[in-house]
């Protein structure tokens, strides 16, 4: 039975009834979903209640008798619970459920292709278990993506405690992580299935005495601001897009209640990018010319880069150079400059309103033509059509 309340909103002339709609949160209130959620809810139409899980939900729902459900959660009253609801974060969801998650195969390629192209052909894996569904998902994307470059990749299960203080066996495992590390050769690169676990990595490494980056890169998952910084040094992450998960999960369900069509019953978003920071600065080239031409680009990525002034900053010949960049990272001083730019240009379409005239001067192109020719030629679309599509699955998109 769908429940419709009435707030009363008093004017200077009149009283006006404005119709809401209750709604019941079950999730973490630290939760950045909950920024999604409100997002959508701008104009105040719902009165949002938020509950945790370690709470009694069936009897708030009985006794509150929300019009609708968001949750996050594996109990069995919620998932019976006979009212509209979206279920979060879950891969597997029932026939019959709306539901919205990360795309961990997208994490994974991600992930791989940025250690790649930082120059570490066999970069590793991390995790507290193989049996949870992200992972697995995560890292067979990763594995088919270094594969497909030529790498091999392996993965290490690290049971102990996902938080952030030590459990009893931390010690023991982070032993442990820190013998597999120092096995592999070096420089190497690790991927964590998120940052709680690249902290254990850093920690296993100042146990060893392994530099990071210089010898162990790391990058974890979900960028989580607080543990990202407490890290030493600070870790690289990449931005998973937890925001937009909570608006598109009020969106969906919001489509749900008014009885609107909706063409995807469970909907998966691509993670926003990586936040780049000291755990994975450095190359894993030894190739000093390559190195210095790489950090040429880098640092002028935002101008007009001259191939002439790459190959003078390197300090050898261009046809010598064109020839380590192949060896070293397979493409070309001119390919990897335009990988840099649609690099950039890809973040400002996603996180920003400026226009395409705006991005194309921020990329250090001449012009908006210049750029959509190129933005077309690497990406496979325009930049306009690119910000229109929301971190989605390719194929999936919510009823109108």
């Amino acid at each position: 039975m769908t429940w419709t309340g009435r707030l009363i909103t008093v004017t200077q002339n009149s009283v006006q009834m404005k119709p809401y709609l209750k709604i019941l949160v079950v999730l973490d209130q630290q939760s950045p979903v909950m920024e999604g959620i409100a997002d959508y809810n701008q104009q105040d139409e719902w009165l949002i209640r938020v509950a945790e899980n370690c709470q009694d939900i069936a009897q708030i729902i009985q006794s509150w008798q929300p019009s609708g459900l968001i949750y996050y959660s594996s109990e069995a009253t919620i998932a019976s619970a006979k009212l509209p609801r979206i279920e979060l974060f879950n891969p597997f969801p029932k026939k019959d459920f709306y539901s919205i998650d990360i795309n961990h195969e997208s994490t994974g390629i991600l992930a791989a292709e940025y250690l790649i192209n930082k120059g570490y052909p066999n970069p590793v894996f991390i995790t507290g278990s193989m049996q949870i569904a992200r992972s697995m998902r995560r890292f067979e994307s990763f594995k088919k993506t270094i594969e497909a470059h030529g790498g091999q990749t392996c993965f290490f299960e690290n049971h102990c405690s996902q938080g952030l203080f030590p459990s009893e066996d931390l010690q023991k495992h982070t032993t442990l992580l820190g013998k597999w590390l120092s096995r592999h050769p070096r420089p190497l690169a690790v991927f964590t299935v998120n940052d709680n676990h690249a902290l254990h990595v850093l920690e296993a490494c100042r146990q060893f005495n392994l530099n990071v980056p210089e010898d162990v890169a790391v990058l974890g998952a979900d960028n989580n601001t607080h543990l990202c910084a407490i890290a030493h040094p600070s870790l690289s992450s990449i931005q998973l897009p937890y925001k937009q998960i909570g608006f598109e999960a009020a969106r969906l369900l919001d489509t749900h209640l008014r009885r609107k069509k909706i063409s995807a019953r469970h909907i998966q978003l691509d993670p926003i990018g990586i936040i780049e920071r000291r755990s994975t600065e450095i190359l894993a080239i030894r190739d000093e010319a390559v190195v210095r031409a790489l950090n040429y680009i880098r640092e002028h990525r935002i101008e007009p880069i001259r191939i002439p002034d790459v190959v003078k900053c390197s300090g050898v010949s261009r046809t010598l150079l064109q020839q380590k960049f192949q060896h070293a990272l397979n493409r070309t001083p001119l390919g990897e400059i335009h990988r840099q730019k649609i690099e950039i240009a890809t973040k400002l379409l996603h996180t920003t309103a400026f226009t395409m005239d705006e991005i194309a001067e921020k990329c250090g192109l001449a012009d908006q033509a210049q750029f959509t020719k190129l933005f077309r030629k690497k990406v496979g679309m325009t930049p306009s059509a690119f910000r229109k599509k929301p971190l989605l699955s390719p194929g999936e998109k919510l009823g109108e």
